[in-house]
């Protein structure tokens, strides 16, 4: 199992896109040593019991008790994958589709440079033609991310490798030594940040992100989180604030906050946003609190991510 690599796909109401994923793994990839784990995330329907009978011992189909959000999702598969002794590790999102066998170059890639953290493809949207990501820059002081190269034609693209403060986590591929000095994502976030804060993470203890775009993935792009009305949008509010006030110094985040509130105020006019629900959202953000429209959310403790 030492060379082996865990591909972990979490499901959530996603049968046919974790289908078209796994079928495109299946279809790309035939020299390079892998297993699936697939972890059903509490769906509605029998999902997991589907995969089990399409693809019996294919792979590994992983139940969650209830959906735990993103980081305690992929944890769990992760896990799964470490504690069989596989030696690589890539989080693959559902609404992703293999376009060829990226990950034997991406293993290649981590054993040849000890120093990255993380490494991953381009995200292409769906046709090939046009750039969704190549990682990110993380303005910390901002709370904020930004996609390099987004809207870039492909083809075009420089495929030179692309040093990055973090990947998105739609598809990340790392090596258990990596697991063993990070530990695992972060699940105070629910959804949103989680792999924002585990790369910055990696960034303080003197690793790399890395995205090689001379390969790609196509990325769909938050299947599930648009099936819940008003979900994205109150999570981007509310873990902006977990996130700094999770990895800024006291003094900071207070410039933080201040620069936020302005921003929402100035938001709620130029996008003709509700400043009072936006404020609240901050304020969950703030006291750790959960909007009751939403009050499937799970939050994790600080020590769940860690190796244990």
């Amino acid at each position: 199992m030492e060379n082996t690599l865990g591909i972990i796909i979490l499901n959530y109401n996603g049968y046919a896109d974790t289908v078209e994923l796994i079928d495109s793994i299946k279809a790309h990839v035939s020299g390079t040593p892998y297993e699936i784990i697939v972890v059903d995330n509490a769906s509605k329907e029998n999902d997991a019991d589907l995969l089990e009978e399409k693809y019996g011992a294919d792979i590994a189909v992983l139940r969650s008790p209830r959906n735990k959000g993103y980081a305690a999702g992929n944890n769990m598969g992760i896990r799964h994958a470490y504690e069989r002794g596989l030696k690589y590790f890539c989080i693959l999102n559902n609404d992703t589709v293999v376009a060829e066998d990226f990950f034997a170059a991406m293993m290649r890639y981590l054993d040849l440079h000890r120093d990255v953290a993380f490494v991953g493809p381009a995200l292409v949207w769906p046709g090939g033609a046009v750039v969704q990501s190549t990682g990110s820059r993380i303005k910390r002081l901002k709370a904020m991310s930004y996609n390099l190269n987004a809207g870039a034609v492909y083809a075009d693209l420089d495929k030179s490798e692309i040093p990055c403060d973090m990947l998105v986590g739609a598809c990340m591929m790392f090596t258990r030594e990596t697991l063993e000095q990070i530990g695992y994502l972060p699940e105070v976030y629910f959804l949103c940040f989680e792999e924002t804060e585990w790369c910055l993470k990696a960034k303080d203890l003197g690793k790399k992100c890395v995205c090689l775009p001379e390969h790609y993935i196509f990325h769909k792009e938050s299947v599930s989180m648009n099936k819940q009305s008003g979900l994205f949008g109150y999570l981007v509010v509310r873990n902006r604030v977990v996130f700094a006030k999770r990895t800024l110094p006291l003094p900071l985040f207070l410039v933080f906050l201040f620069y936020n509130t302005c921003r929402l105020i100035l938001q709620s006019f130029v996008f003709k946003r509700n400043l009072k629900e936006q404020l609240r959202y901050q304020h969950d953000g703030l006291t750790g609190k959960i909007d009751k429209r939403f009050p499937f959310i799970w939050i994790g403790e600080d020590g769940s991510a860690v190796i244990i």
